[in-house]
């Protein structure tokens, strides 16, 4: 019974490399220190072994059984040893668990080789030291790939559903090696099905490779050319705020070349004792004089262009307009994540307020940094009170609109630990957002 214990808790070391797998494209996003999280990780990991040891000895049954609970526990700890979304650790942990599971079938072929009259239920200590080997041997390059990539990736990518929509192919092929292990081993010894199985596990093990290695890469140049798309729409609106500033200039520079003539022919008027003449020539010269649609909300460039731009976008629309804007600095957030926040909230309350009653075509934008500390970004405006909703989640309400604008703001705040409220009464939208300016 001992040795048999012993043989069953040694099979459930196998989770440790596989957790060393799952925290390192998270080791930006632990919540604990490491020699914290060790002292939480290892008494955790003991009784999840030792309770599941038990179990597979007094209720003997499919180890599968057995193991989803103990993956079930194993997955709420990492859940609440690390800030990221579920969405991010449910895909890593998932995909963690299906290469793990190749594995195991791979111990399996390996075991059934030496003990052909033994099962999956009742595996010799060489499954277990096979498995062990493997796991820790391949732990070292799939590590490498999953500490230097995987975590760029997370810390980039904030969109629930990608790593929602990896969870399929994933759980797949963790179910199929779960359930295709045998229950004994002499099946491998019929007709040719031991080399059949041997094949199918290395291709499944090599798609798993190769459907990582492009996910890394597809999902890299897709954050890349979208990041170069608002870099590009940030320079399109400076430009045109240059080109606004330029012609002022020229205006400028023209009105005071032709002041002189302006002073003489004024002269004139007055010694002539027309009175009304100078009215009416200054009232047109008042109106011709250039003015400056440009203001300056905050010391930053880009920051203010976006905001004149859309300002001016609202004045179109008839829609008025107050900006306070007190954010001279902050630590975190590039110029592209904050112009880009700033908007997509900005073109949503523009779209909403040019559809609301006179009285309510307006947009209010509070934007302060608090100590040095935390960005605060406060935002209300009028709408006709049309809203879509859909699980408590605001939708665009312009056909076929999919509010990615709102998922974009909320990623980009749920990046830097930050907390974004949306809500709305009769004829108001607001948008709180509050983000803490350092990492610690």
């Amino acid at each position: 019974m001992n040795e048999q214990f012993a043989q069953t808790l040694l099979e459930y070391f196998v989770l440790i490399p596989a957790a060393i797998l799952c925290y390192l494209p998270m080791r930006k996003q632990i919540r604990y220190p490491l020699r914290r999280l060790l002292i939480m990780a290892v008494p955790a990991f003991l009784v999840l072994s030792v309770l599941g040891s038990f179990a597979e000895i007094y209720f003997p049954s499919d180890a599968n059984v057995i193991l989803f609970p103990v993956l079930i526990g194993c997955f709420t700890f990492y859940v609440h040893s690390i800030r990221a979304s579920i969405s991010k650790a449910a895909a890593i942990f998932v995909n963690v668990m299906a290469v793990m599971s190749i594995l195991a079938n791979f111990a399996a072929c390996f075991d059934a080789a030496k003990h052909p009259n033994l099962g999956i239920n009742s595996a010799s200590m060489d499954y277990t030291f096979f498995l062990l080997a493997a796991s820790m041997i391949l732990a070292i390059p799939i590590g490498f790939f999953f500490g230097k990539y995987g975590s760029k990736l997370v810390e980039r990518l904030h969109i629930a559903k990608v790593y929602l929509m990896t969870l399929p192919f994933s759980g797949s092929i963790l179910m199929i090696n779960l359930f295709m292990r045998p229950l004994k081993y002499e099946t491998f010894y019929v007709n040719r099905v031991g080399t059949v199985v041997r094949i199918i596990l290395s291709i499944v093990f090599f798609i798993w490779m190769v459907m990582n290695v492009v996910f890394y890469f597809i999902v890299s140049i897709l954050l890349d050319a979208a990041k170069s798309e608002q870099e590009r729409k940030i320079l399109k609106i400076q430009e045109k705020q240059y080109d606004t500033q330029m012609k002022y200039i020229h205006d400028s520079a023209r009105a005071r070349h032709d002041f002189r003539q302006i002073l003489i022919t004024l002269k004139n008027m007055a010694e002539l004792g027309n009175t009304d003449a100078v009215n009416t020539y200054l009232a047109d010269y008042m109106r011709e004089l250039p003015t400056n649609e440009t203001l300056i909300y905050t010391k930053n460039n880009a920051v203010n262009a976006v905001l004149n731009f859309y300002a001016a976008q609202a004045k179109n629309e008839g829609i008025d307009v107050s900006f306070s804007i007190d954010i001279d600095k902050w630590q975190i957030l590039s110029d592209v994540e904050l112009c880009t926040m700033i908007g997509n909230f900005l073109e949503n309350a523009i779209d909403a307020a040019k559809n609301a009653d006179d009285k309510e075509r307006f947009i209010e934008l509070t934007m302060t940094t608090h100590g040095g500390c935390w960005l605060y970004i406060v935002e209300t405006n009028g709408f006709d009170g049309n809203i879509k909703r859909k699980s408590g989640e605001y939708y665009s309400t312009k056909r076929n609109g999919r509010g990615l604008g709102i998922a974009s703001i909320k990623s980009t705040v749920e990046k830097y630990n930050g907390q974004v409220e949306f809500s709305h009464d009769e004829q108001e939208f607001y948008v709180n957002i509050a983000i803490p300016l350092n990492e610690d």
